[in-house]
């Protein structure tokens, strides 16, 4: 007998692997465009610790309605990673729970960078860091997305 209720679920594990796939690919491209055409205020905020002050950060989301879309959907990104990684350990496929970790935590690491770069003047060590937070996010939920043990 077929258990139909393990493949629906691994099913909505894989949609949601591109779904978060497709959200990064939105989010790059939002990052890119604030990058190219958007002038930041260099050191607009005064860091009061590892995540900076909330005004500062609202008054830097403020230079441009695109970089507070560019955190929120960031945010989205995060809670989606959550919401993904939470559904992995119900299906007990240790693949796709160790995917699924390193994708949220890689999307973690790149919104600490993002914040990082703009309240320390657009370094560039933390605009790679973001970069290469967003690429093993998007390794790690194909990975998701596929299915397999191994991509």
């Amino acid at each position: 007998m077929i258990d139909h209720s393990a493949t629906r679920k691994h099913l909505g594990i894989s949609v949601a692997g591109a779904g978060m796939i497709g959200a990064l690919g939105v989010q790059f491209l939002l990052g890119m465009y604030i990058n190219l055409f958007v002038s930041l205020p260099m050191h607009a905020m005064a860091p009061m610790g590892p995540m900076g002050s909330m005004s500062g950060m609202m008054r830097m989301a403020g230079a441009s309605p695109l970089v507070m879309l560019h955190v929120l959907w960031g945010l989205g990104l995060a809670v989606g990673g959550f919401l993904l990684g939470v559904g992995t350990l119900v299906s007990h496929r240790a693949h796709l729970v160790a995917a699924a970790g390193v994708g949220f935590l890689a999307t973690l690491v790149a919104g600490w960078a993002g914040l990082q770069f703009l309240m320390a003047g657009q370094q560039d060590a933390m605009s790679y860091t973001m970069a290469v937070g967003w690429l093993v996010a998007v390794l790690a939920y194909l990975a998701v997305a596929r299915g397999d043990p191994a991509l």
